[in-house]
């Protein structure tokens, strides 16, 4: 909040005054300099390393209110997204409470931030299963059972804890901790046990989930039935051992460990489907100026080459090229007469392609390579100078890769794919109409809150 962004700024200030040999790392370059700002001012900021600030803690009486400020407001979750994506390279997380602190909420914001802390704390693992407060019905009349049973000892349960294949029928919640599971019951029927495919696919499971941190406790269907009496009173000393921190100990066949492999990405490197952008330097005649008729034939070459090198590239950055070349100085009307008369020349002979949008295109491409800025500064274009297909292209190739992603998400990725570091109003404006395009065209749908990919089918120059 705002509040504790500045006291975290004055207390910073007492401190430099103690060492004033460190005021060189205090710049205020609004690029590079360092700053001090609260969730909801931060967007459009990146910084190489930022430290990311929970200002939120246990009252005096210990108490946790689940109460997080603008993160509990509607669109909570986006205000966190944009601010644990500021970093190029390195987020430092600073926080009083741990993700086992946290209570159930219904604040997505709130939500996203325990499963943000619980990755901080314990690595990729925590991305493995996805536990939500979502509430899920017990799927059949044993673990129903099972449940009320449970629930009727004191203990905290939730039936059908995470995703897909690796949901647990019962987790049974820490007292102290509800954020944390200290348990994971799972109800095998008769079935189960008549099906060796079955089993040997839940072994290797319930191995995952070892590997992970859960514990799990089996109870066959037969063996509860028969003995309900027995069988109770074991799960009863599993679940006390938990708590104790002492299951692991008493179980006589733990599971043999496997090992998980993990790739790490670099995501400071272009995805593999962009290409470095290649500036055009065309070579000029320097003995002739650009508004001399004889000087025609070299324009009309020097359009050429652009274009095979650059295109699509809007009419504007090819004249630029050109008058770089020449050494050229403003676009006068004489100029700009004399590009556009060899520009002419050169499309009615087919040699490029020009469209509505005043783009300049090989006559024989098809789908747009999608570029992103090299170390030339001139290979920097901005919005209005990369074509619509190119730019709808990395939008749609962003979704695909990502399978479904937030809008702000796509958005931010696609900025600093082509070297937009700051969204101002031309930009987010470009990127909407991107987004509308794709909706429109059917390529995408919105999922929820996500954008989707219809298919893998790549864009083509349709708009011309």
């Amino acid at each position: 909040s705002e509040a504790q962004a500045a006291t975290i700024e004055y207390v910073l200030d007492q401190k430099r005054r103690e060492r004033p040999d460190l005021d060189r790392f205090f710049s205020e370059d609004r690029l590079s300099g360092f700053f001090v700002k609260n969730l909801e001012n931060v967007q459009g900021d990146e910084r190489d390393i930022m430290i990311f600030s929970i200002g939120y803690g246990p009252d005096e009486m210990g108490k946790i209110t689940m109460n997080f400020g603008p993160l509990n407001k509607e669109g909570g979750h986006r205000r966190l997204n944009v601010a644990i994506t500021r970093a190029r390279r390195r987020v430092e997380v600073v926080s009083s409470l741990r993700a086992s602190d946290f209570q159930p909420t219904n604040s997505m914001g709130v939500r996203h931030l325990h499963r943000y802390l619980e990755f901080a704390e314990r690595g990729m693992s925590a991305l493995a299963l996805d536990i939500s407060d979502d509430r899920r019905d017990a799927e059949s009349p044993f673990e129903e059972e099972v449940l009320r049973l449970v629930t009727s000892w004191g203990f905290l349960a939730q039936p059908q804890v995470g995703v897909a294949d690796y949901r647990i029928d019962i987790g049974v919640r820490d007292p102290a901790r509800p954020g944390r599971y200290i348990l994971g019951i799972e109800c095998d029927g008769a079935m189960y046990h008549s099906s060796k495919v079955a089993r040997d696919r839940d072994r290797l499971r319930q191995q995952v989930l070892e590997r992970l941190g859960w514990q799990i406790y089996r109870i066959w269907g037969t063996a509860w039935y028969r003995n309900r009496a027995n069988e109770a009173a074991r799960l009863r000393e599993a679940i006390e051992s938990a708590m104790r921190g002492e299951y692991h100990k008493s179980r006589r066949n733990p599971a043999t460990k496997i090992e998980v492999q993990y790739e790490e990405l670099d995501f400071e490197q272009p995805p593999g489907w962009a290409q470095e952008y290649v500036v055009c330097k065309p070579r000029a005649r320097s003995f002739y100026s650009m508004t001399d008729p004889a000087a025609r034939r070299y324009l009309e070459e020097g359009i050429e080459q652009i274009v095979a090198v650059e295109g699509p590239i809007h009419i504007d950055l090819a004249l630029r090229r050109l008058r770089t070349a020449w050494g050229a100085g403003r676009a006068g009307n004489q100029i700009r007469s004399s590009f556009e008369s060899a520009l002419l020349a050169v499309s009615d002979r087919g040699a490029v392609k020009l469209d509505r949008y005043r783009f300049l295109w090989p006559p024989q491409m098809g789908t747009p390579p999608v570029r992103y800025p090299s170390g030339d500064p001139e290979s920097i274009r901005r919005i209005e100078f990369v074509a619509r297909e190119e730019l709808d292209l990395a939008l749609l190739r962003f979704i695909q890769d990502a399978r479904r992603i937030e809008e702000d998400d796509l958005t931010f990725s696609v900025a600093r794919l082509f070297g937009w570091h700051r969204r101002g109003p031309e930009i987010s404006q470009g990127l909407d109409d991107s987004v509308r395009r794709l909706l429109d065209s059917g390529k995408v749908r919105r999922d929820g809150g996500y954008l989707v990919a219809v298919d893998d089918e790549p864009i083509s120059q349709v708009s011309q």
